[in-house]
């Protein structure tokens, strides 16, 4: 498992159902590292640099700033399912950004106290 501090170990339990004879990891789910080899912060450096035209260019700057070898399609892969992700949950997220409950203006606008001011905003 690569993570932005490098490579470590991830000891986990395993379990198997008697009946069906399937494992399971349920550590991997909580840590985000189902189906993966690297941590949810190295995949967001993925992410970032995948933008980089091609994916190569941006090899660099993870390799010198992280310390992280990727290869070019391991990189383009999480920068795809990164933008997967934000696609699926946009619909969900900008209805409840959009609404302002801004205040409504009940009152007579406040004196101007300073009139050397109120002058110089003129001009």
């Amino acid at each position: 498992m690569w993570t932005v501090l490098g490579p470590v170990q991830v000891w986990r339990p395993y379990y198997v159902c008697p009946s069906g004879h399937t494992g399971q990891f349920p550590a991997k789910g909580e840590l985000d590292i189902e189906n993966t080899e690297f941590s949810p912060g190295v995949r967001r450096l993925q992410a970032i640099a995948g933008p980089e035209a091609p994916f190569d260019h941006g090899r660099e700057p993870l390799k010198v700033l992280a310390g992280l070898e990727v290869t070019t399609q391991s990189g383009e892969r999480e920068a795809e399912a990164m933008g997967a992700d934000s696609a699926q949950r946009e619909p969900e997220e900008i209805p409840q950004a959009l609404p302002l409950d801004l205040p409504v203006v009940v009152g007579p606008p406040l004196p101007i106290l300073c009139k050397w001011r109120a002058q110089a905003s003129r001009q």
